[in-house]
C-alpha cells in the first residue's frame, strides 16, 4: 500500500511526520509504522486524519485505499 498522497498532504499542512504526530496525539514511530504498511488505520484514525487534513469524506479512498478500486 502507498499513502504518497497521503503523505503529501502531511507534508503540506504539517511539513513533518513529527509535527502531524503531536496534532494526532500519537507517537511518531507510529505514524511511520502506519505510513510504511507496517501497521494499519483504525476508523478512528482516518477520522481524526481527515478532520487535521481537511479530506473530504468522498476523497477517503484516494489518500487510504489507494491500491483498492472503487466499485
Amino acid at each position: 500500500m502507498s499513502y504518497s498522497r497521503l503523505r503529501g498532504r502531511i507534508r503540506e499542512l504539517y511539513n513533518t511526520d513529527l509535527a502531524f504526530a503531536k496534532a494526532l496525539k500519537c507517537s511518531p514511530a507510529a505514524i511511520s509504522s502506519k505510513l510504511n504498511g507496517k501497521a494499519g488505520w483504525s476508523l478512528s484514525d482516518m477520522r481524526k486524519i481527515c478532520e487535521l487534513l481537511n479530506i473530504e469524506k468522498s476523497d477517503i479512498y484516494d489518500y487510504f485505499f489507494d491500491d483498492v478500486q472503487k466499485s
